[in-house]
């Protein structure tokens, strides 16, 4: 399960940007479900979806002590979500996992991009955290920068 660190924090400024009451908010690869139970805070109808059991279990739990409802699912990317969203988050992965050579934002965002329009209300927005190691052509609207490289959150808007 993903530990909340600077990415997090970044994506956090955006959603207390947010006037979210009564809007219906995904938050893709919720790990630790800081984006959730702070979109669930302000009033948000949130769905909390992970490929990871545990971290999905996690969130829920926290929800439960919070006494806030979010709807927790285990979902590779889309997989378990027929919705659609006023707005969408995804701290995606970017970071190398393990000693692997592979990074995970390599296979996972690409495939997130190619499906989150199909999943936004019209008007809707997705927010998107990725790493300068990693560039992509979003609307950066939030930087922050680190001894070896800035991470920013991009921002999706579909026609």
């Amino acid at each position: 399960m993903y530990e909340p660190r600077e990415d997090t924090f970044l994506l956090l400024e955006v959603v207390e940007s947010l006037d979210l009451r009564g809007k219906t908010v995904l938050d893709m690869g919720t790990g630790s479900g800081e984006i959730a139970l702070a979109c669930a805070r302000k009033g948000a109808r949130v769905v909390a979806v992970d490929i990871d059991p545990e971290a999905v279990g996690y969130t829920a739990r926290r929800a439960r002590e919070e006494e806030l409802e979010i709807d927790t699912r285990v979902s590779d990317l889309f997989e378990n979500v027929p919705e659609k969203f006023h707005y969408i988050f995804f701290n995606a992965p970017y970071l190398p996992v393990d000693d692997s050579p592979e990074w995970g934002g390599l296979d996972v965002l690409p495939r997130f991009l190619r499906e989150v329009c199909s999943h936004l209300l019209p008007g809707g927005k997705a927010y998107v955290v990725f790493s300068s190691l990693y560039p992509q052509p979003l609307k950066i609207i939030r930087k922050r920068r680190f001894f070896f490289e800035e991470i920013y959150v991009g921002e999706i808007e579909c026609p």
